[in-house]
């Protein structure tokens, strides 16, 4: 490991797809960068690998796009989308200025290369292999790293900001004691697989599909191969562990087109997956730190938003590193105000990613307001524009449409008390959630996590 500088602007712990675009963004603007990673890459972690069009925005502006193109991946227009019997199914709305690619998936051993490469061409240095051990502190203020190589080796790097990169589990945020709030439990788990010989549909196609309690998500990735998950209810845990692939086949199943792309495919992966995990905030910066992508704000995987939203992260908190660089106070101030930023932009799908992750059967009142947006293909396309973080829940679902639906449900007898306790239900939980942005409840507990691997080999293996 390089000691030649230990000496730097800024240190970001963690190079992928939070850390490293941070990186480029800061490098571009004239700060010297280390980013620190554990990991050798390419190497592969726990990840939907979904982005969509707010993330793809900024591979354009990182000089990658043409590079993920490259991987193989299928840019996907097209969005499957059905709850039980409201089929919300249509094209991708894009903004003039949007990249022709709305959605795609691109593996994590595939993606993450091409960002750090990219950050690396920046003139960033990177540290792979290496693993943060404390923080320097200096006057009251985090001042830089201490790390140790894969060879034992140790090192200590200063810097006027850290930055924790390093995901849901982050050690960063673990050592500045950041505490959590909103915090909530996930009601499913989520488990995926790869497969080969999968026809290409025309226009490719992303899958999101929920009958019952069965949940399927799934579309075209990169190198040929076509990705599956499926979420059951956190209950049938000990029984999908038993015997993963009946269960896996038993739900996709329920999903009739992709089931059929997979008649004659073959898979080519272990199945693997997120099994116990919490939803939260964390307190984002302090004195000489600030938390960033997952390592800040981890959501329920469903919507698969969390690749975006840490590329959006990285670039509106660089031009905030950027502007307050030079003076502690100004750059507190202004870590505090991308902080306030960053709640704003995920409070509210971030609650829309725990109700998409909810387990038993669907709020008869939300499926009514979705079975309204169904008729009409611009209403649709409202809909799937909460899937990509391009309209907020409180426009899809609002009073208005909460009100129409539960006229509606009202005047079937059959329906009248359910409905009624339903609405009831959704005001009260609206009326809590906006409470606790002003009084947020803070769990001082460590994050919680758990994941699946079958480690029976796939018959491509």
């Amino acid at each position: 490991m390089s000691t030649s500088n230990d000496r730097f602007d800024v240190v970001i712990v963690g190079g992928r797809c939070s850390g490293s675009p941070l990186a480029t963004f800061l490098r571009r603007a004239g700060l010297s960068v280390c980013v620190l990673d554990r990991a050798e890459f390419p190497s592969d972690t726990l990840s939907s690998h979904f982005f969509q069009v707010s993330g793809l925005s900024i591979m354009k502006k990182l000089g990658v796009l043409e590079r993920v193109h490259a991987t193989g991946a299928p840019s996907m227009t097209r969005v499957y989308m059905k709850f039980d019997d409201v089929d919300l199914s249509g094209d991708v709305r894009l903004r003039p200025d949007d990249p022709s690619t709305p959605i795609v998936c691109v593996r994590r051993v595939s993606l993450d290369v091409l960002l750090v490469d990219n950050a690396r061409s920046a003139g960033v240095e990177l540290r792979t292999g290496s693993r943060v051990t404390g923080l320097i502190h200096r006057n009251g203020r985090v001042a830089g790293v201490k790390v140790e190589n894969g060879s034992g080796r140790r090192s200590s790097i200063h810097a006027d900001l850290v930055v924790g990169a390093d995901g849901r589990l982050s050690s960063v945020g673990r050592m500045v004691g950041a505490r959590r709030y909103h915090v909530a439990p996930n009601e499913r788990f989520n488990s995926w697989a790869y497969f080969r010989n999968v026809p290409l549909e025309s226009p490719p196609t992303c899958y999101f599909h929920r009958r019952g309690d069965d949940f399927v998500i799934a579309g075209p990735a990169d190198d040929g191969l076509f990705i599956v998950i499926v979420a059951p209810s956190l209950g049938s845990l000990d029984a999908y562990r038993a015997d993963s692939e009946r269960w896996f086949k038993n739900i996709v199943a329920g999903c009739e087109p992709v089931a059929q792309l997979l008649a004659n495919a073959e898979r080519a992966s272990k199945f693997r997956g997120l099994t116990r995990f919490e939803g939260f905030f964390r307190e984002a910066s302090g004195p000489g730190w600030v938390l960033t992508g997952d390592a800040g704000h981890f959501k329920d995987p469903g919507p698969g938003q969390g690749i975006s939203d840490a590329l959006r992260q990285a670039e509106a908190l660089s031009q905030a590193i950027v502007r307050g660089m030079g003076s502690a106070p100004r750059l507190d101030r202004e870590l505090r105000r991308w902080w306030r930023w960053r709640d704003r932009d995920a409070f509210q799908h971030y609650w829309f990613a725990f109700d998409v992750g909810r387990a038993g059967p669907i709020s008869p009142v939300r499926l009514e307001i979705m079975r309204h947006l169904a008729r009409d293909d611009e209403t649709r396309k409202d809909f799937i524009d909460l899937f990509i973080h391009r309209a907020f829940p409180s426009d899809v679902f609002s009073s208005f449409r909460v009100s129409r639906a539960l006229f509606k449900l009202m005047s079937d007898q059959q329906m009248r008390r359910g409905a009624l306790a339903d609405a009831v239900a959704i005001v009260r939980e609206e009326l809590r959630r906006r409470f606790s942005t002003w009084w947020p409840s803070y769990d001082g507990k460590e994050a919680v996590d758990e994941a699946h691997t079958d480690h029976q080999p796939s018959p491509a293996q």
